[in-house]
């Protein structure tokens, strides 16, 4: 009897350690981060803040919802709490463009990002020596998926995840200005 709880109890704590569906999402055999917020404002005055704080391209107004696309938005690793040694090498060298989503609730956006590619202006080598110069473009699966983009790597669950929430949910939260100075 022992051993058949043991084994439960195993099989619960991996299953926990393995779930692929914290830091977002396969869709379709693509890679969408979504998250939800809660907002203290109306749904207008939630859409000017959050058009205010970030860099928004061809924005289109839906009403309750909103879509546009984002250009040149670095990872923010350091934030995250990594270091240079800690993550791999594209989260530091290459950029994200991507397109936005969010919808609209009573209080409440869920911003949905999709269609994410990753660029890169330079390939450096290990001495940072310039390899080729040039714009390299990849869909970003190349590197979060496995398995025909049917699976998460491993990287992407201990680390690569992380950073893509935390450099997202700092992008779209809003956040209290404060006008005391």
């Amino acid at each position: 009897m022992k051993k058949v709880v043991l084994f439960i109890l195993i099989c619960l704590k991996s299953y926990n350690i393995y779930s692929q569906d914290t830091y977002g999402k396969i869709e379709r055999n693509k890679y969408v981060w979504q998250k939800v917020f809660d907002s203290k404002f109306d749904t207008s005055e939630t859409k000017k803040l959050l058009l205010l704080n970030i860099k928004a391209l061809e924005v289109k107004d839906f009403g309750d919802r909103i879509s546009f696309g984002q250009e040149g938005i670095p990872y923010d690793y350091k934030g995250a709490g990594f270091t240079t040694s800690m993550c791999p090498i594209f989260i530091q060298t290459y950029t994200m463009s991507y397109n936005v989503r969010i919808d609209f609730k009573k209080n409440r956006y869920r911003v949905t990002v999709t269609n994410i590619i990753l660029k890169n202006q330079l390939d450096l080598n290990l001495d940072n020596t310039i390899l080729s110069a040039g714009v390299k473009v990849y869909p970003v699966e190349t590197f979060y998926l496995k398995k025909r983009n049917t699976m998460f790597r491993k990287t992407y669950i201990n680390t690569t995840g992380r950073i893509t929430d935390y450099t997202f949910s700092s992008i779209f939260e809003l956040k209290k200005i404060d006008d005391n100075w």
